[in-house]
């Protein structure tokens, strides 16, 4: 984990995470590197406890209505959906990543996971996605923005706050003190 340099450091802090390489140390069961991650991330948040907004940024979202979440149709739909590949939410190891991040938002109380992986815009509120293996309550968000470079669709029957698939576009987050 990183903290990012920003500025109003007075009123944000934003960690980033390797979330490729944690999956990879899921899937190596490096259990060991992975508790040093993890105490390595709740130090540094630990540290900013009194910061109004806290921030993990990573690659991999924890709750998707896009590809990634089982976004798909037809026969290759049924095999990510049903089996899951590493780069999916349905895998086992990275339900494993999914819920520890989550764990560790609720603990610092960190409100908003920014992410990329599925090639469109989501605002989900993650009380209302995976429930039983996020356990967090309302206002906790996760903000995928991965569409600048393609774009591929959101489920239709998606219950995000707000989703945008039809061009490409990114995120912008303004901080101040009227925000906070």
């Amino acid at each position: 984990p990183q903290k990012l340099d920003l500025p109003n450091q007075d009123l944000i802090v934003a960690v980033a995470i390797d979330t490729q390489i944690l999956l990879e140390m899921y899937e190596e069961d490096e259990d060991e590197l992975l508790e040093k991650h993890w105490a390595r991330l709740g130090e540094i948040l630990a540290a900013h406890q009194n910061i109004p907004w806290k921030i993990i940024v990573g690659h991999h979202p924890i709750a998707s209505w896009g590809l990634h979440g089982g976004a798909q149709g037809g026969i290759k739909g049924v095999f990510r959906y049903g089996v899951g590949i590493m780069q999916d939410l349905k895998d086992g190891d990275y339900k494993k990543f999914r819920k520890r991040l989550a764990s560790i938002m609720k603990k610092h109380d960190v409100r908003l996971y920014l992410s990329g992986h599925d090639h469109n815009l989501q605002l989900i509120a993650l009380d209302q996605y995976d429930p039983e293996l996020l356990a967090l309550d309302s206002g906790y968000f996760q903000l995928v923005s991965g569409s600048a470079g393609k774009l591929s669709s959101v489920d239709k029957d998606h219950k995000a706050i707000a989703t945008y698939d039809a061009q490409n576009g990114f995120v912008r987050l303004d901080v101040n003190k009227k925000t906070c």
